[in-house]
């Protein structure tokens, strides 16, 4: 039995110790910027990991402490083990509970930001398109705006103003760059990370997953859309938009894209 419980706590050490040194393994300049899908699989192997040991270690403990109760009537001893079934009964429930309900908040706007697309859309939509299996709608709009929806029928959403702004080729881009979120199920990768960082916020390692995922499938997404179209045609794009909110993330995707050795793999 003492075998037991030293698994349960080197489970947890080994939860914990994955948890503090993610950050520390994707930190790689070289690897960020030239290898993201790599490390967002990393990170995700992180996460997964830590949680199965800690799911592991939470089902173990339980089983032991059920198997303790059965043969320790009458005791202090079964006392103390009921209330420690108890005690991780309660812990467990409460997690379901919490990350059921940060679940649901996360969905409920999710659905929310899809309604008001579609709303914008039924008024503002002067253009639609089929690109890649995926509905282009162009929305009389001045704000340069590209952004993709995902659902049933998946939907990318330009605005008149970001038309204006680009020439063909590199709106073909840009569009090419949403087309590749929703390929690549980009959305779904957020969703996990938000709900990572919103049900555990106090851990370092919950924020660090967030902030990098949110650069990572930019990255990603550059990546796969200079795939499909020229280069040069997307940091054109980029410079063009390096303008308001997101110029900040906007000339760090044009930096990398731009670099001789990263640039070559692209070509």
């Amino acid at each position: 039995m003492r075998i037991t419980w030293q698994v349960c706590i080197g489970l947890i050490l080994y939860a914990a110790a994955l948890t503090a040194l993610a950050p520390l393994l994707v930190r790689r300049q070289s690897w960020y910027l030239h290898r993201p899908d790599r490390v967002l699989t990393v990170w995700f192997a992180a996460l997964f990991s830590s949680l199965g040991a800690l799911t592991a270690a939470m089902l173990l403990a339980l089983t032991t402490l059920a198997a303790d109760r059965g043969h320790l009537h009458g005791t202090r001893q079964a006392l103390i083990t009921e209330l420690s079934v108890w005690a991780l009964l309660i812990m467990v429930g409460a997690a379901i509970a919490l990350v059921s309900a940060r679940a649901e908040g996360l969905l409920a706007a999710s659905r929310q930001t899809r309604r008001d697309m579609q709303c914008l859309s039924a008024t503002l939509a002067y253009r639609t398109e089929e690109r890649s299996g995926c509905h282009v709608t162009y929305l009389a709009a001045d704000e340069p705006i590209a952004c993709s929806v995902t659902g049933r029928s998946p939907e990318i959403f330009v605005s008149s103003g970001l038309e204006s702004r680009l020439r063909p080729t590199e709106l073909n881009a840009v569009i090419e760059h949403e087309i590749a979120h929703l390929t690549h199920r980009h959305s779904l990768t957020t969703y996990i990370a938000d709900l990572a960082a919103t049900t555990a916020p106090w851990i370092p390692a919950s924020q660090e997953l967030r902030r990098s995922t949110a650069v990572l499938i930019e990255f990603i997404a550059d990546d796969r859309a200079c795939c499909s179209t020229t280069h040069d045609h997307l940091v054109d794009a980029l410079n063009a938009l390096n303008t308001g909110k997101g110029a900040d993330l906007n000339r760090v995707r044009i930096g990398r894209l731009t670099q001789p050795v990263h640039a070559a793999t692209l070509r």
